[in-house]
């Protein structure tokens, strides 16, 4: 895309990221940041972020996928794959999403 398209998220990005709040009151806030470094191709970053999350709070089945994919994305299929399986025992997963979490585990166990 062209820079004056990137502009408006880059700028975004930069604001995001440049004071990170804590957690605890600011849950939303790290798992918007989470989701945007996982787009932007930031998966170290964003499983840093989803670890931050579940150890605050692992009742989250959809932090879980986050973490999952970032791992995955890494190429670190065993924790992803111990990380969907999480994900899929917890309750609050919509059902798209634990479809999701079942394919990628059956591709995780072909592979």
């Amino acid at each position: 895309p062209p820079r004056s398209t990137l502009f408006p998220y880059t700028t975004l990005f930069r604001s995001l990221t440049s004071s990170i709040p804590p957690v605890e009151g600011h849950a939303e806030y790290r798992v918007t940041l989470a989701t945007l470094l996982q787009q932007q191709g930031d998966s170290a970053e964003a499983a840093r972020h989803w670890a931050v999350l579940i150890a605050w709070d692992d009742s989250q089945a959809p932090w879980w996928v986050g973490l999952a994919i970032s791992l995955e994305t890494q190429g670190e299929l065993a924790g992803a794959a111990r990380a969907y399986r999480q994900a899929a025992e917890l309750p609050g997963l919509p059902r798209s999403l634990a479809d999701y979490v079942q394919q990628r585990l059956q591709a995780l166990r072909a592979g």
